[in-house]
């Protein structure tokens, strides 16, 4: 069974890594993308305007164990979130989806009103007037260094009232925006903002380094159709789209919301999950960027919270995906034939609770999003909007 880690309640000091306060949490592994730093500083917490508090913080993975800051950043780290560092591991930019953040902590030139869309009340029903909130599109947002100056940003159009049934049409736009993290002596500045690369009916876009070592591969799935759209992003610009027509089981008659894709750490695999259809499991081409060899390990929807989010492990032989409403994890092989007669039970929520508010209702802090982190561990979210991340070591199991 896996190492699950004991909690620290977040009104106790801030210990090396262990567990912190946590809104809602989703951070997005570019995998095998990283063999650099810049996903060694990731940004959390989150901001109640009502009363000035703010519990955000830093984890800081330069250090083993990975050590924890809080700073006072007054900004929600929620559903759309990325932290990306300089090549040797130093923070650069942060942004929540609404506003892109210097390593300051001051708003980027030109990095106010990212996703303003074309419904400007989504922005600040979410947002706020200066931005403090959360962008509604969970793994809505990520970056790509293209070199040490020039980031690509693509991010998720939110739709307020999209077209088709039961909200299918929700994530109705993938975006781009250029960062140039040369200007303003290294503070960066946001060259142009949410330029629309495609519109329809969509889930989340993920990225994955081209087998030439220099490009990245943007998979986008349709949420209507069994369609792939898939984006280059290279030194010269944006190629793309270019479309594959290849079945897609997490296509189901409403919303993405809770959904999540990945790539394994070698970049081989690719995976959806859907709460409502459980994990699609790919084989990926770095060469091409085409998909094969579909494998589906169904939710079992009698259990409310198949999980969020779904990983592969760091050796990219094995698929973790959390289950039992959100009380535990499971892994399964995905080098044997059969991928669920491997499946195993790794660990298990031991039964903590904790209050959000000191007068408030005890809130069960167990699974939910999760990702792997440099130091090749899991870090975990809790299951409902909640206090605590945690970290657990697999590597018994691989």
């Amino acid at each position: 069974m896996g190492d699950f880690r004991s909690r620290v309640p977040h009104n106790q000091s801030f210990p090396a890594m262990k567990q912190h306060i946590l809104f809602l949490f989703c951070f997005f592994t570019l995998a095998p993308v990283f063999c650099q730093k810049h996903d060694y500083i990731w940004m959390s917490g989150g901001y109640n305007p009502s009363d000035d508090s703010s519990t955000d913080f830093i984890v800081d993975f330069n250090i083993l164990p990975p050590q924890i800051e809080k700073i006072e950043g007054k900004i929600m780290m929620g559903n759309a979130n990325v932290s990306i560092s300089s090549t040797e591991g130093m923070l650069q930019y942060y942004t929540n989806g609404c506003i892109i953040r210097t390593q300051n902590h001051a708003i980027m030139e030109n990095g106010e009103y990212i996703n303003g869309g074309v419904d400007s009340s989504i922005y600040y029903a979410n947002c706020g007037p200066q931005g403090w909130g959360s962008y509604p599109v969970i793994q809505g947002i990520f970056a790509l260094p293209v070199d040490n100056n020039i980031h690509e940003v693509f991010h998720i159009r939110f739709e307020s009232d999209p077209p088709g049934p039961n909200l299918v049409c929700q994530y109705g736009a993938l975006l781009h925006s250029r960062i140039d993290m040369n200007a303003n002596q290294g503070l960066g500045q946001v060259v142009f903002k949410d330029s629309v690369l495609t519109e329809g009916c969509l889930q989340t876009a993920c990225a994955n380094r081209h087998a030439n070592g220099r490009d990245w591969w943007v998979l986008l799935p349709d949420n209507v159709n069994n369609r792939f759209y898939r984006f280059l992003s290279t030194p010269e610009g944006i190629q793309g789209p270019w479309i594959q027509e290849i079945e897609n089981p997490t296509i189901v008659d409403t919303f993405f919301y809770l959904g999540w894709s990945e790539f394994s750490q070698n970049g081989e695999r690719f995976l959806i999950n859907d709460i409502q259809s459980g994990v699609a499991i790919y084989d990926f081409d770095r060469c091409t960027g085409l998909l094969s060899n579909l494998r589906h390990i169904p939710a079992e929807i009698e259990e409310y919270g198949y999980g969020y989010a779904a990983a592969f492990s760091s050796n990219s032989r094995f698929l973790y995906v959390i289950k039992g409403s959100f009380t535990t994890m499971e892994q399964y092989d995905l080098n044997e034939f059969d991928i669920m007669a491997s499946r195993i039970k790794v660990a298990e929520w031991d039964g903590f609770y904790d209050f959000f508010e000191p007068n408030g209702p005890a809130i069960q802090a167990s699974f939910s999003f999760f990702s792997m982190v440099p130091m090749e561990r899991f870090t975990i979210g809790p299951g409902v909007p909640g206090l605590y991340i945690s970290w657990i070591s697999l590597t018994a199991k691989e």
